[in-house]
């Protein structure tokens, strides 16, 4: 068996290095601009501009040696200390600040803390740019660990590239398929799931992905040996090694000593160069110091002892790295220096730099502010009101305000402007205008300000969550499926698979991937025949499926674009961000809805809030899909909507049957540039439905709801399999009581009922049940409140002023229990519809209805 490490730090230190005089000395000009950005931003936390500060000190010269073997195309994901990975001084600051003027924080305009980086790889005009031009950098959060499930997929879609030169040809700026992965991450975050699958999923798939794991011996104050087992990443992942010399596996190169420059280059060019040469992960295990606490508000001399502090400040990376250079006769201390005090100086002007740029729009609008209060003064009355203010409100008067907004020359004096500071103070000023002289001009003044504060407020905080134009799953082309005379019927779960086909057929992006995908077609044969066309289709089912025989290609789409994965739905969820950040358009399946928690944090923290963290710079138009509803027991019937839609950014869609499924991914797929979140309806995946003569083109912008039935005396909402439901207890309800029931279908949950079909026949009827099999106070609570509190007429009159009944009818508060009975009992049946619907209509007629 192949040993499972590469060559001691020792041994890596030996190796005879050419680097050059120029070459060393820029290496510590830059790692000492990194210290120097620690050094400014404490100071700016101290004097209150900034608000928080997460520092890198000691792990710069192993950041600095992780970075330099990137090249143009390939990527980068970094975690919150990687500054001297994406080292750029000015725009690093701006980020400090909050600073959400344009073009000043480019990775976030201002959204996230200091040291969350990322390029921009949307143009302005919302495509790709050429993402072989420059070292991409995926936008970097904040949960530890998050960051391994998208370099997952940032690693995948090399291979997938490599092997689709069809993909290259229509989509040149895409990569070549050489690209390399570089993903960073402290060593206790590798105790955390995310960290363990992308590990194993990385083996298994075979992708260039370089992982660092930087280790400073604690996890914030817990030590190593609590955090990760024997103490050391590279022992505890010793397992996934090649077993044989050559082999596939993870390269594990370490622990080297992130103080030791040589050692350092030489184990980052191994790990490069095995990523690039032979596809597969690598791992540097790089010892660190931390001189600082785990951020500014923790202070690490609580639980380290004095021996381990004087250690951290021995094995500093930048002096040892000096002392090394100055060992090897490779400068003087005078040019060591030179180069530190040119490094320091250059950093300090760019702080004054960043904090006028952020600073001066500031001033302006402060001084703006403080003319009104001053013009305020000239009212007659207004003085007097001002003053009688004064004395009523000794905490919060605009007059002390007012000086709190003064500007000056010195901008060093002033720290606390703030747009907020701003608005308080000019509607403090306009509630005392409105009393007194409503109809001033600086009353109209006043309020014109503060309505522009408020616009420029929310388009730089709350703006971009979603695509938007013609890049909008929502404004895609509504294209109807039609049927011809002699239209021949197929499984629900063929006509997905059939769907795919001719997306797939369409755009060599789109990918297909999850547990089960490939070789067995889907647990539900929702893929069937996609990986290897009927080579995998039971030729009695292949002769049988019209669906499949004229849609699916004879030999499918090959491994490289269907393929299976470990049940790690983690990883499924977040490779898709990654995925889909390289330009393709990854489509993942989880299996049942029930288990989406698994990768709940990667759908909100990563996908969902990518474009809105990044402030439009990145996207990530990609499907995750899963079976929902009603099927059997607690974790095979999956229906909890609501949590999917408290996640801003993401879309959720609940098609009624296959084909428009195949409708909405067309949009998602084809027409936009949002991730989506689908529930298919489990049970109605089996049933046949005819198949559309127009399948390869049917496309439903997401968002339009649809009338299923009409009727005058009440309307149900609902969505899925309950569509079924509904329309059963409709006809019940008009063959036993004629009731005339409207049944909606939303078929998309968010964005709801954009067209309006659901508010207009809540209009008409006046009366209004919102069904679904969710928990109690789950998605229809959050519906309803959307279409009867936050939408209007043309008159400007919420829905709730048509109502004259609504209820919610929704599952009992507790999982589904097994069996035929309880399925029965935890979930609303057909007669639960009808006796809601008969008691609201007795409630306001009297008339019995009602059974029981």
């Amino acid at each position: 068996m192949a040993t499972n490490q590469s060559n001691s730090p020792a041994e890596l230190a030996a190796e005879p290095r050419a680097w050059t005089k120029e070459e060393v000395l820029g290496d510590l000009r830059i790692i000492t601009m990194s210290r120097e950005l620690d050094e400014v931003e404490k100071h700016w936390q101290k004097a209150g501009r900034a608000k928080f500060c997460i520092l890198g000190a000691g792990q710069e010269l192993a950041q600095l040696a992780a970075a330099k073997p990137l090249k143009n195309g390939d990527w980068l994901r970094s975690y919150y200390r990687g500054i001297t990975e994406a080292l750029t001084p000015r725009e690093a600051l701006a980020q400090v600040l909050g600073d959400a003027e344009a073009g000043h924080d480019p990775a976030s305009g201002g959204r996230m803390m200091g040291r969350h980086f990322g390029s921009r790889v949307v143009g302005d005009d919302g495509e790709l740019i050429d993402l072989t031009k420059q070292i991409n950098h995926a936008s970097d959060i904040s949960p530890t660990a998050s960051q391994m499930g998208p370099a997952l997929g940032l690693a995948i879609a090399s291979p997938i590239l490599a092997k689709h030169p069809e993909i290259q040809e229509a989509f040149p700026g895409l990569g070549t398929g050489k690209e390399v992965v570089h993903v960073c991450i402290g060593d206790a975050s590798m105790a955390e799931g995310i960290a363990l699958e992308t590990i194993n999923q990385a083996v298994v798939q075979r992708v260039p992905l370089i992982i660092s794991v930087y280790d400073n011996g604690y996890g914030i104050s817990v030590p190593s040996d609590k955090q990760i087992a024997h103490a050391s990443i590279s022992k505890a992942l010793s397992g996934f090694a090649p077993q044989e010399e050559g082999g596939p596996g993870l390269k594990i190169i370490g622990p080297v000593n992130g103080w030791d420059y040589p050692a350092l280059r030489a184990a980052y060019d191994e790990a490069y160069t095995w990523a690039r040469e032979t596809g597969n992960p690598a791992l540097v295990h790089a010892k660190v110091t931390q001189l600082e606490g785990h951020s500014s508000s923790g202070d690490h001399r609580r639980y380290k002892t004095k021996e381990r502090l004087e250690w951290e400040v021995e094995k500093d990376g930048i002096t040892c790295f000096r002392k090394w250079i100055l060992e090897n006769e490779l400068a003087s201390s005078d040019e060591l220096e030179a180069v530190a005090t040119k490094a320091r100086d250059f950093v300090r002007a760019e702080a004054e730099e960043a904090w006028r740029q952020y600073y001066e729009p500031l001033a302006i609008l402060a001084s703006e502010a403080r003319g009104l209060f001053e013009r305020a003064q000239q009212e007659p009355g207004v003085l007097g009101a001002l003053e009688q203010h004064h004395q009523h409100s000794s905490s919060n008067n605009l007059f002390v305000q007012a000086l709190e907004l003064q500007t000056d020359s010195d901008l060093k004096t002033r720290n606390y402007l703030t747009l907020a500071r701003i608005l308080t103070f000019a509607r403090g000023l306009l509630l005392v205008l409105k009393g007194h002289s409503p109809s001033g001009a600086v009353t109209a003044a006043t309020r014109d300000f503060c309505l522009k504060i408020e616009s420029l407020g929310k388009t730089r905080y709350s703006t971009k969550s979603y695509a938007s134009g013609d890049k909008s799953p929502l404004n895609a082309p509504l294209v109807a499926p039609s049927y011809g005379e002699k239209a021949e019927s197929d499984t629900g779960a063929h006509v997905i698979a059939a769907g795919f086909a001719t997306m797939m057929r369409q755009d060599p992006r789109v990918i297909a991937y999850g547990e089960d995908v490939g070789s067995l077609g889907g647990v539900t044969t929702c893929t069937l025949g996609l990986q290897a066309g009927s080579d995998q289709v039971e030729p009695s089912i292949w002769r049988k499926s019209p669906a499949l025989k004229r849609y699916v290609p004879e030999k499918g789409f090959g491994i490289g674009r269907v393929w299976d994965t470990a049940i790690a739905e983690g990883t499924i969820v977040g490779a898709a961000a990654g995925l889909a950040l390289r330009g393709l358009r990854p489509v993942g399946e989880i299996q049942y809805h029930d288990y989406v928690n698994y990768g709940a944090q990667q759908l909100e923290d990563e996908l969902a809030c990518l474009r809105h963290r990044s402030n439009g710079g990145q996207e990530a138009p990609a499907i995750i899909r899963c079976h929902g509803h009603r099927l059997l027991g607690m974790w095979h019937s999956g229906s909890p909507m609501a949590m999917m839609l408290r996640m801003p950014g993401l879309r959720v869609i609940t098609p009624r049957n296959a084909v428009q499924a195949v409708a909405m991914y067309r949009a998602a797929l084809q027409h936009g540039r949002d991730p989506v979140f689908s529930v298919e309806p489990l049970l109605d995946l089996y049933g046949k439905v005819p198949v559309p003569d127009n399948l390869d083109e049917v496309c439903l912008p997401l968002g339009h709801s649809e009338q299923l039935r009409g009727g005058d005396d009440l309307t149900i909402v609902t969505y899925g399999h309950c569509c079924t439901l509904a329309l059963q207890a409709a006809e019940l309800l008009q063959t036993v009581h004629e009731i005339s029931v409207e049944v909606i279908d939303l078929q998309s949950l968010n964005p709801v009922d954009l067209n309006g079909v659901a508010a207009g026949s809540i209009r008409k009827t006046g009366k209004v049940l919102f069904f679904d099999e969710d928990y109690e106070n789950g998605a229809m609570s959050m519906i309803s409140k959307t279409l009867l509190f936050d939408r209007q007429d043309d008159d400007g009159r919420p829905m709730t002023w048509y109502l004259e009944a609504v209820k919610i009818l929704s599952a009992p508060d507790h999982k589904p229990a097994y069996g035929t009975d309880g399925g029965f009992f935890s979930k609303p049946q057909v007669h639960n519809v009808v006796d809601t619907v008969c008691g609201m209509l007795d409630q306001l007629d009297g008339r019995g209805r009602k059974l029981y």
